[in-house]
């Protein structure tokens, strides 16, 4: 559902530029909203290593603190 108003938005932003682009005296600006648009639906869809590696480092972290959890637990009884 996401990705369809994503590109439903990049469609009206980008035509709309264009249309803009065919009447304007420098349409390169227009283009480059157009074109933009479109850069940043492909960039927006584009996996990120960066968030992926979070979420390792918070798994390995709560992985950690249930082991000493458990380690302390077996050590009162």
């Amino acid at each position: 559902m996401k990705l369809v108003i994503k590109i439903i938005l990049a469609s009206i932003v980008s035509t709309f530029a264009f249309i803009g682009a065919m009447g304007a005296a420098n349409p390169w600006p227009a283009f480059a909203v157009g074109f933009g648009s479109w850069f940043l639906l492909i960039w927006s869809l584009t996996p990120s290593g960066g968030i992926k590696q979070d979420r390792r480092e918070r798994e390995q972290a709560m992985e950690d603190l249930m082991r000493e959890w458990e380690r302390t637990r077996r050590n009162r009884y």
